[in-house]
């Protein structure tokens, strides 16, 4: 997966309004070589998760770190294991990054502009995973 087409498309998505969750899994898929589902489906997933799961923002987890899970888990239906194991690294990475990965905790001081951010790092991440351990 093209990590730099990863990037710009997640970008362009946030400049179109899509939320974090929705550009992040929307993004993911528009540039990954695997099987996924349509943009509709997708967006459907992808709608309980932004604002910190289901906007519970100050308690919720990260709607793009929780969109880069999701996706992993549509590349590889399959393999539970694997999965597991990938998205406890994009976890740790992007909590490492970002010092938490509570939505309020990162939006508190620059509100939602901290967002394209977050849904850029999850998107490189699961595109490196995805780089380094599928193919």
């Amino acid at each position: 997966m093209d990590i730099k087409k990863v990037e710009d498309t997640i970008c362009r998505l946030r400049d179109e309004k899509y939320s974090c969750s929705h550009a992040t899994l929307i993004g993911i898929a528009e540039c990954c070589d695997s099987a996924m589902p349509d943009k509709t489906t997708l967006s459907a997933i992808a709608s309980g998760l932004r604002g910190g799961i289901g906007g519970t923002r100050d308690e919720g987890t990260c709607g793009a770190l929780t969109a880069g899970v999701v996706a992993l888990g549509l590349m590889m239906p399959d393999d539970n294991m694997k999965t597991t194991k990938l998205s406890r690294q994009l976890y740790e990475d992007f909590k490492n990054h970002f010092g938490t990965v509570i939505c309020g905790n990162m939006t508190r001081q620059t509100g939602t502009a901290k967002c394209t951010e977050c849904c850029v790092c999850a998107a490189r991440k699961v595109a490196e995973l995805y780089n380094e351990n599928m193919k």
